[in-house]
């Protein structure tokens, strides 16, 4: 997982894979958790290719910051929240 918030893209270097910048970023389409309540405290998720899920807070309207996870740590975070209602 890595997490973004400066400008142009940033490298992951642990895989050699360049990372997305902020206008990737910016210009991703973000959707909201079906979770989300109404009171504002909302996940958005986005694909911004090459296997990287962003992840942010609505509240921060786009402004804060994006934890980036790559498709094998996306996969595990989804597959523990479904797991059998176990606490996490």
């Amino acid at each position: 997982m890595e997490m973004v918030g400066g400008t142009g893209a940033t490298q992951d270097v642990r895989g050699g894979q360049a990372l997305p910048g902020v206008t990737e970023i910016a210009q991703a389409a973000w959707r909201k958790s079906s979770w989300s309540a109404m009171n504002g405290n909302c996940v958005e998720i986005a694909g911004l290719g090459g296997g990287i899920i962003g992840v942010r807070d609505s509240k921060d309207a786009g402004a804060g910051p994006v934890l980036l996870f790559g498709q094998t740590a996306w996969r595990t975070f989804i597959d523990d929240l479904k797991g059998a209602g176990r606490p996490l």
